[in-house]
């Protein structure tokens, strides 16, 4: 008998959830073997198990970015899969109190960097939101503009309100973004394979993510270039609507 012939089609209206579903699965099975790596890392950095000569401890450093960035990712990740699965928690949160806590905790990262991240806040109104999956992409969008800013660079952030909306804008006067490529930084996979590398680098998961929870929250992104040459990157979410 044909082996194929026992094979059971997927219900339909399955097939999405059970990708979802592995997804899931996959991300969080990685991500202990990941944690193990990351903390031997540190371990060798660290000198507990002996002292490293500067080639070795510059190939360890870059190795425990790299696992670091892995880490974050398989978060971003997971945290995506429970929001498009509907098992995230959504409350009212006050944005201005998550970014402000975002950017604390990057801190000591954009110190090590010589990179000076910046806060502003113009606004304390709240946001209907899964307060981990809106964290998440707040860090995203910093980690980015980090990635591409170099020793003595600055990143900003800064918490406004525009009507309806509450808004993130990220600042950084690293690699410049190409303004023929704007419209597909948050593309992901559709990013093409002829734009430029800060495009491909940054947006093939980590920014593609920042867009579908933004999107799940009903709002969205968008990048541009500001007039005195800083790359710029934007999320909207809606504000809840004050009585």
């Amino acid at each position: 008998m044909d082996a194929a012939a026992n094979l059971q089609p997927t219900p339909p209206g399955d097939g999405l959830s059970q990708a979802r579903d592995l997804l899931l699965l996959a991300s969080e099975e990685l991500r202990g073997p990941l944690t193990s790596v990351s903390g031997y890392l540190q371990v060798l950095l660290d000198g507990e198990v002996g002292g490293l000569d500067p080639g070795q401890e510059r190939v360890a450093e870059i190795a425990a970015r790299n696992a670091g960035r892995m880490e974050r990712l398989l978060d971003s990740l997971i945290v995506v899969s429970h929001l498009q699965a509907g098992t995230g928690e959504v409350r009212a949160i006050p944005m201005a109190d998550l970014v402000r806590r975002t950017v604390d905790r990057l801190g000591p990262r954009a110190s090590n960097r010589g990179i000076h991240l910046g806060l502003g806040v113009g606004t304390d109104e709240l946001v209907m939101a899964d307060r981990l999956a809106v964290e998440q992409a707040v860090e995203s969008m910093i980690d980015h503009a980090m990635t591409f800013s170099s020793g003595g660079g600055t990143v900003d952030v800064i918490v406004r309100e525009e009507l309806d909306e509450i808004v993130v804008d990220v600042h950084d006067d690293g690699v410049p973004l190409e303004s023929e490529h704007l419209h597909q930084v948050f593309a992901g996979r559709f990013a093409s394979a002829v734009a430029g590398p800060r495009v491909l680098l940054g947006s093939r998961l980590e920014l593609f993510m920042v867009r579908l929870v933004a999107e799940a929250h009903g709002g969205s992104v968008a990048a541009d270039i500001t007039s005195d040459g800083r790359s710029h990157l934007m999320m909207r979410l809606p504000r809840v609507a004050t009585a």
